[in-house]
């Protein structure tokens, strides 16, 4: 399927709940159709997301989006292969709501909605009703007025919305066996003094009939939804099949007699989806927008189920074809959708109703025109039905815009009157506004319409249609009709020098008290003279009044051009085209200052000549100013380039200088520390003078030698000092310690080099103060 004339919203709806329907495999739903089960896991997987109030306002907490969404919604359950059986399940529960969502009373809304919408309760609809043996509500469309009393049977017709309470007296619900669909239950419901509280009412007594038409042309929406759901993935299975069944060594999917039906199947599903969805927005605009009336709703509502149910027809069928006999077996489900595919084709109006309205008048009046052709033209006889029938068709295509719905052009129908105004005329203007909803993406999260945008997206550019403003702005500064762009500029010029030049104002209130003058002494003279005032026997009967239609296309049109400023202000701020932002604020600050100098109306007049002459001036030299812009381009470039290779260069040798200094110093420290170190250890460690060794000594002994005992460094400079006759005979025996200008302080050096150097006093036991020299101590 084509997803590109689909809104980002639908999009993500679409991906959810694809999401949700991944844990019900085409098994599952075999199962329920062979048991009869209702899918309560499917229901409570949707309404735990708040999936069920998805066309619902977010105050009652539904998501606050449209029938638009809610169609792909229940397009993408039957498409996941689920069927109409799955779809079915929560059907009734968001297109009969809408009626409940628009006219009940507040209190009445607050009462009955959150609890659906939550899947507490569930609610059932209609005179072959669906889920009625496990609903809790009913949107019952009961006669509160004798059909005697009525001028019309659609009146005197109430809706309610009731306690469904399948054991209490007055109650009579009959089970139906049916052809598919089986795991959503079809009932009979008879009543018979059936009490209901009166707080059930909806809107108004008596208009029932009106107020149920709204939920009507939603379930159209939603139920061709889901016929096109079941034809594609029927398609899906029939595709899937070709290519893998193989018969004299090829795929029959090969075989034009195969793929050409499949084809053409396709090709009505992609035409019905486009009216189905352009019906959907059509029902959401219209809530909003008076100029689409519901006639043009219920239109184009019926048409697109009509339209959808013959494509999900043609489709199953053909993908049963397409698998032959296995087509008619359980196990390929394509018989499943096929028995299913009839809901949409006989509910909730049949379509043989449908091709059969008006019929008998017309009939007879085809007939006469016929006959009297025939006798006045001597024309031959009658075509046959199927060729009036192609005739007719191929003329209704020929009106209906279909080359701009196939060129993907549906979706930005969206402005609200533009939507109508597209069925009804051609061409419309391109360039239109929509209003914006939101949704999470995130798998099954709840789906909501604030909060971030959807987009949602982290793109540069806002995913939203502009105004038609900005396309005739665009075609008139661009100058592609010359002589229109001149005049409107013309114009403008003039009326600025009139501003300016011409007391408009003065002159204004002139003809004001001019005006007035005249009449008032015309209505006094008539009464002396004639004895009837003149300008009171002249007043009109009826007042002129601006037509209704004038003023709303005047607001709408007023409307637009507020948002097409307050766009254009924001793409300009958060810098969509960056030359645009530049030359804005180029102009803006030029503008600050020239207000000091120049008038407004002079400041106005040269705004215009340069909006009007700057893009004629483009145009005619376009080659030569956008190679100088280019050229300008490249400069700007390798300026950038020499410049970011300079920096490298000069970072480079700050880095080389700055590692140099560190070395430097590093090794003038390391030095330092070594001559300090080398001087310690000679005052610290100063060698032994070697004593004599006894006679006794020298003679061999039998016992075994033993190794002298080493001395610490303390008692050899204890022994030293001892046998010294002054401290200073040893200091003047020590090495002269080459000076410094500043020599660093040895504890801090050593520190700062080596960090896991022990700080503080020496851990040895030190000796008496006053047999010690402080010399010692240093070591």
């Amino acid at each position: 399927m084509d997803l590109s004339c689909f809104s980002p919203e639908q999009l993500m709806v679409r991906e959810s709940i694809n999401k949700i329907c991944s844990a019900f495999p085409d098994e599952y739903w075999a199962e329920r159709d062979r048991t009869e089960e209702y899918p309560h896991e499917l229901h409570a997987a949707l309404s735990k997301d708040g999936w069920i109030g998805i066309a619902l306002p977010e105050s009652l907490g539904g998501a606050g989006l449209g029938i638009s969404e809610a169609t792909m919604m229940l397009q993408t359950i039957a498409q996941s292969g689920a069927g109409l059986a799955g779809a079915q399940s929560i059907h009734a529960n968001v297109y009969a709501t809408q009626p409940v969502a628009k006219f009940a009373s507040e209190k009445q809304k607050k009462r009955m909605l959150p609890r659906l919408i939550a899947g507490e309760w569930r609610t059932c609809f209609g005179v072959w009703i669906s889920s009625a043996q496990v609903a809790q509500k009913m949107i019952l469309l009961a006669r509160t007025t004798p059909i005697e009393e009525v001028k019309k049977p659609s009146e005197g017709l109430s809706l309610f919305f009731i306690d469904f309470d399948r054991a209490a007296p007055g109650l009579d619900l009959r089970k139906i066996k049916k052809m598919g669909g089986r795991s959503v239950d079809a009932n009979e419901v008879f009543f018979d003094e059936y009490r209901i509280p009166a707080d059930s009412l909806i809107g108004n007594e008596g208009e029932g009939f009106k107020i149920v038409l709204h939920g009507m042309n939603a379930e159209r929406c939603l139920l061709a939804g889901e016929a096109l759901g079941l034809g594609y993935i029927a398609l899906e299975k029939a595709a899937k099949y070709a290519k893998e069944r193989v018969v004299f060594g090829r795929p029959i999917g090969q075989n034009q007699a195969i793929a050409h039906p499949l084809a053409a199947a396709y090709m009505s599903l992609e035409a019905a989806k486009l009216a189905t969805y352009h019906a959907t927005k059509l029902y959401d605009e219209s809530r909003n927008d008076s100029a689409i009336t519901q006639q043009s709703v219920g239109v184009a509502c019926n048409s697109a189920k009509y339209l959808a149910a013959e494509a999900a027809f043609a489709a199953c069928e053909r993908a049963v074809l397409t698998l032959g006999g296995m087509g008619y077996a359980q196990e390929y489900h394509v018989e499943r959708y096929l028995r299913e595919c009839f809901v949409p084709r006989i509910a909730p109006v049949s379509r043989l109703n449908l091709a059969a309205h008006d019929q008998p008048v017309r009939q007879q009046q085809n007939k006469q025109k016929t006959k009297l052709k025939r006798q006045q033209n001597n024309q031959r006889p009658e075509q046959p039905l199927l060729a009036s029938r192609t005739v007719a068709g191929l003329w209704l295509l020929s009106k209906l815009p279909i080359a701009k719905l196939l060129a993907g052009d549906l979706h930005s129908l969206t402005n609200r009157s533009q939507a109508y105004a597209i069925y009804t005329k051609w061409p419309p203007p391109t360039g239109l506004t929509t209003r914006t909803r939101t949704i999470s993406n995130t798998g099954t999260t709840k789906p909501t319409s604030n909060g971030t945008p959807s987009s949602p997206s982290p793109l540069p550019q806002a995913s939203q249609p502009l105004t038609h403003y900005h396309s005739k702005l665009y075609s008139l500064l661009s100058w592609e009709r010359p002589s229109a762009t001149a005049s409107s500029f013309a114009t403008v010029v003039l009326f600025i020098v009139a501003s300016r030049y011409l007391p408009l104002i003065r002159w204004t209130l002139k003809f004001l008290y001019l005006a007035l003058g005249v009449t008032a002494s015309a209505e006094i003279g008539g009464h002396f003279l004639f004895s009837r005032g003149l300008t009171s026997s002249s007043r009109p009967r009826k007042y002129y009044t601006i037509p209704k239609d004038t003023m709303d296309s005047f607001l709408e049109d007023l409307e637009n051009l507020v948002e097409f400023f307050l766009i254009e202000f924001q793409r300009i701020l958060f810098v969509e085209n960056l030359s645009y932002t530049v030359s804005a604020f180029v102009t803006a600050l030029v503008s600050y200052w020239l207000v000091m100098f120049l008038p407004l109306w002079g400041l106005a007049l040269i705004a215009t000549c340069v909006a009007y002459l700057a893009p004629l001036v483009y145009i005619t030299n376009k080659e030569f100013i956008d190679s100088q812009l280019g050229n300008a381009q490249e400069i700007m470039a390798n300026q950038a380039s020499h410049v970011k290779e300079m920096a490298e260069t000069q970072t480079a040798q700050a880095t080389h200088i700055v590692k140099q200094y560190v070395g430097e110093y590093r090794a003038k420290a390391n030095g330092y520390i070594g001559s300090a170190n080398g001087a310690v250890s000679n005052v610290t460690a100063p060698k032994a003078e070697p004593e004599p060794t006894p006679k006794a000594a020298q003679e061999p002994s039998q016992e075994p030698a033993q190794a002298p005992a080493q001395k610490t460094v303390e008692e050899i400079v204890e022994e030293n000092f001892r046998q010294s006759s002054a401290p200073e005979a040893a200091l003047e025996s020590l090495p002269d310690i080459p000076k410094t200008e500043e020599l660093p302080d040895l504890q801090q050096v050593a520190h700062a080099d080596f960090p896991e150097a022990p700080t503080g006093e020496p851990s040895g036991e030190v000796k008496e103060a006053d047999k010690v020299p402080e010399l010692v101590q240093i070591s």
